[in-house]
């Protein structure tokens, strides 16, 4: 399926790893944007674990500027939809 959430998710969890490495993406001018677009567009298909990375990079403020509410509703969103981490978190 070429909008499904796996292949967004997996896709933003692949420039996350080649951004890691120093390694460039072709075709991709800002790896950081890339993951957060691949990221949001999984979580809006559905995705629990696209909520809960959303959710820790808003919360770290990790290749997005912090914002702790943003990372509670990611984090409420991620529970929502069944993520026991998220769960957990929220308490």
């Amino acid at each position: 399926r070429p909008d499904s959430a796996l292949g967004h998710n997996n896709l933003a969890v692949y420039y996350e790893t080649m951004a890691k490495a120093g390694e460039p993406v072709a075709g991709v001018k800002s790896t950081a944007d890339a993951i957060i677009h691949h990221f949001e567009r999984a979580e809006a298909l559905g995705s629990s674990l696209a909520a809960r990375n959303l959710a820790k990079r808003y919360e770290a403020g990790y290749g997005v500027e912090k914002d702790l509410r943003l990372a509670y509703t990611y984090y409420q969103s991620a529970a929502e939809k069944g993520d026991t981490q998220a769960n957990r978190i929220l308490g």
